[in-house]
């Protein structure tokens, strides 16, 4: 089952390209971001430097 749906990878004359309509992430995909530790980390980081960068 894949993380993230709507996101097709397609052959062109000129390489490789992406098609997407209507991207989403799965419930899988959300699960994957809640457990996974090294996600967690960038969480907890992004929180942090968050927390030092004053409001405008």
């Amino acid at each position: 089952m894949a993380n993230i749906v709507g996101i097709k990878f397609i052959n062109t004359l000129g390489g490789k390209s992406i098609k997407y309509d209507n991207v989403q992430i799965t419930p899988k995909g959300i699960e994957y971001l809640f457990s996974n530790s090294m996600m967690e980390r960038v969480k907890n980081t992004l929180k942090d430097i968050k927390g030092t960068i004053p409001e405008f």
